[in-house]
Parts: C-alpha cells; sequence; structure tokens
C-alpha cells in the first residue's frame, strides 16, 4: 500500500470510480478518516453507493487507483431496513453516520437531501433502550471478566479476556446511558465525544492492563460505570431463555 502522500486525490478517485463502475448509482457519499483529515497511511476510502433501487443491498472490497476502498450499496429502502431492524437493535449506527456525514459526489440533490434526512433523525432517535434485563446482563458478563483478568490462568488469558472486557465495558457505557454504541477502533472517538475526561480514564485503565498486566485501573472503570445500576453482579444473577428455545422431533 503507497503512502497517503502518494495515493490520487481522493475526490478525483471517487468521480472517477462513479463513471467507471458505478454509472448507474445516483450518487455516492465518500465518508471516513480521509475525508475528515484524519487519514493515515492505513487508510480506505469508505463510500455509500446509492441508487434508486438495488435487488439487494451489498458490500464490496476492492482497490483502486491505489487506493483500498470499501462500498455499501443501498437504495432508501434498504437504508431504512439496515437503520431500524439491524442497527438500532445493535445500537450501532455506523452506516447512519456515514450517510449524514457523507460528502455527496457529484453534488447534492433532493434524492440526496432526502437520503441524509432520514439518516439524520434515525441518528436524533437514538438505539432502543435498554431493558432492566440488559443492563442485569451487562453487569453479570463485565462482572465475569473482572474475575478472569484478576486470576488468569496465563497473561495469553489475561490479554484475551481484557480485549473483550475492553468493548463490552464500552457498549455499557454507551447503551447505559441511551447513546449510540461503538466498536472497534470508533469507540475512543465515541467516548471523548461523551465526556473526554471518562474517555481518559477508560483509555488509560486499558493501557495499563494491556501494557503492565495491571488490572486496578479497569476494575475501578467497571466500578463507576455499573454503580449507578447495583454495581457488578454475580450473586442473585438469573437468565431464562425463551421458552420456544427447543428443537422437537
Amino acid at each position: 500500500m503507497k503512502p497517503l502522500s502518494q495515493r490520487p486525490d481522493p475526490a478525483l478517485v471517487v468521480e472517477k470510480l462513479h463513471r467507471d463502475r458505478f454509472p448507474e448509482a445516483h450518487a455516492i457519499l465518500a465518508a471516513g478518516s480521509v475525508f475528515d483529515g484524519k487519514g493515515t497511511d492505513s487508510s480506505d476510502l469508505d463510500m455509500v453507493i446509492l441508487y434508486d433501487r438495488v435487488e439487494a443491498a451489498s458490500r464490496s472490497s476492492f482497490t483502486y487507483m491505489d487506493w483500498p476502498i470499501e462500498t455499501w450499496h443501498h437504495d432508501p429502502e434498504t437504508l431504512r431496513y439496515f437503520y431500524e431492524d439491524l442497527d438500532r437493535a445493535a445500537g450501532v449506527a455506523t452506516l447512519a453516520t456515514m450517510v449524514w456525514q457523507g460528502r455527496p459526489f457529484p453534488s447534492t440533490s433532493p434524492f440526496i437531501e432526502q437520503v441524509k434526512q432520514t439518516a439524520k433523525t434515525h441518528l436524533d432517535r437514538g438505539p432502543a433502550a435498554w431493558t432492566d434485563a440488559d443492563l442485569r446482563n451487562g453487569r453479570y458478563f463485565l462482572t465475569d471478566l473482572c474475575d478472569d483478568i484478576f486470576a488468569p490462568r496465563s497473561l495469553a488469558a489475561q490479554l484475551a479476556a481484557g480485549a473483550r472486557l475492553y468493548e463490552l465495558a464500552a457498549n455499557f457505557y454507551f447503551r447505559s446511558r441511551s447513546q449510540w454504541s461503538a466498536k472497534g477502533k470508533a469507540i475512543p472517538t465515541g467516548l471523548e465525544k461523551i465526556d473526554s475526561l471518562f474517555g481518559r480514564r477508560f483509555n488509560e485503565a486499558f493501557e495499563a492492563l494491556f501494557r503492565d498486566a495491571r488490572t486496578d485501573l479497569v476494575f475501578a472503570v467497571v466500578d463507576e460505570i455499573t454503580q449507578p445500576y447495583g454495581g457488578r453482579l454475580f450473586d442473585g444473577y438469573e437468565s431464562q431463555a425463551p421458552k420456544n428455545w427447543r428443537i422437537t422431533k
């Protein structure tokens, strides 16, 4: 992969891609770190390819003009399905964020403005609210992972449990506050937007865990986010599967 400075201008790449590969598309919304001015030598170009109608939504990855590119292909109806039936329940609004923040190519239009407004309405509505059962489950699983990193069988086991704890703790923080959650590298940015001081403590705690196998700061973070809902949970935890979770002959 070439350094960022040696690749073609991303705007020209999007325009040429539209003409050469996706001429039937109504427009392209280009999103991600490169168009935010935060790209690095490992950055790719993220694009939502908009059509009046597609047979089915799809996603693809390929290299074009020295750029790694990821594309999401949608029409207004498939976008709404992803927003309502998939992303809202999962609590993550990556697709809607790309649509709302994406830079339109070749230019804006009433079609694009309507698509963007639908995404904004979805983002403003927020994720599905967590139930009491969701909070109890979250507290229990965080407690279980804290036990795993406190007395691990090995450093490898501690790192594995810590990696899982990182995402679940962040998800608990977001969802318990009725905020959109985040995954992977988007977590630090999401925490920063809500509470920069807490985000710094969160990052420092997990850096200490992964760098020095130090657990006290992570435990403090978990206690901080769970305390308003009763703290860590083990004794008395129960969970029942739905009655129809069975296979009968």
